[in-house]
């Protein structure tokens, strides 16, 4: 419809245009999904991305975040306490050789919160030795379809419908994987958050996860990018399962497990503001 474009006025008139990630920048030029009809625009004038940076406070061996018990990639073992310690704080059944799956962000279709659930839910009725924890809040069809997962695998699942502060990171420690199965992600920090505490990510190929999370190297990335449209399809489901029992796979052969969450560590902790802040200074700079 007719309509004032703030946003293609500026992006016509810039200097520079910047988004978040070098993979999401290359996606609103040609997708027009993506775009959202500026893919042309922004094509004439070029989209550059620099990634996100994670706040150098968040690491595991830093005691100022509450964790049970501090660790480093020296020291993954003591991960199994703060599991442990986390397992038991929600009634959980302890045990290390469960794997643990966290979910830490918006309950929204673009996070693929709508895919996810429903995996996790054939996972389970399956009898998939797992365990399942969603923490945040968003649209109330999936804040019910996570009550509602709960109340049907006491067991297996958990849904926190908030943020308690500390609480994220000794859940981002307590876990292994952290699914981020998204429709589109500009950069995401959940991927680049876990990593540092080696909690592997399990993403879909777009924007951000693909320029920070690598295959069997620091984390698990599924073969093709989900389905744009807020619909959930079979392939999807599927996708994310074979996802989630490779993940689960992978927890039995520990060897393999430790060597990519110390390569998952050592990645991340290049994610950094301050690797971020010299990419935006040569930037600026380059326009003089």
């Amino acid at each position: 419809m007719p309509c004032v474009n703030m946003l293609l006025g500026a992006v016509r008139t810039a200097g520079m245009v910047l988004t978040v990630s070098p993979r999401y920048a290359r996606e609103v030029m040609s997708d027009p999904l993506k775009g959202c009809e500026l893919e042309t625009a922004l094509k004439q004038v070029t989209v550059h991305g620099i990634l996100n940076g994670v706040e150098d406070v968040v690491r595991p061996d830093n005691a100022v975040l509450g964790l049970t018990e501090t660790y480093d990639a020296d020291s993954l073992d003591k991960k199994k306490q703060v599991k442990a310690a986390m397992q038991s704080s929600l009634g959980l059944m302890v045990d290390p050789d469960t794997p643990v799956f966290l979910f830490m962000g918006r309950l929204d279709v673009q996070k693929g919160v709508d895919i996810m659930f429903e995996a996790i839910g054939r996972a389970l009725d399956a009898g998939l030795k797992a365990q399942f924890i969603t923490m945040g809040s968003g649209l109330e069809p999936l804040e019910e379809k996570a009550t509602s997962l709960e109340d049907r695998f006491p067991g297996n699942f958990r849904a926190i419908l908030s943020f308690k502060g500390a609480e994220k990171y000794r859940t981002f420690a307590a876990a292994d994987f952290a699914l981020m199965p998204s429709r589109y992600e500009p950069c995401g920090l959940v991927q680049m958050e876990g990593m540092r505490f080696g909690t592997l990510p399990i993403v879909a190929p777009t924007g951000g996860l693909s320029d920070t999370v690598f295959d069997m190297q620091t984390g698990i990335v599924m073969p093709k990018e989900v389905q744009q449209d807020s619909v959930v399809t079979e392939g999807d489901v599927s996708m994310l399962l074979d996802a989630i029992s490779k993940a689960c796979n992978l927890f039995r052969d520990e060897p393999t497990y430790r060597r990519m969450q110390r390569a998952a560590m050592g990645a991340a902790a290049a994610f950094s503001w301050s690797n971020s802040a010299k990419e935006y200074i040569a930037k600026f700079q380059s326009m003089w």
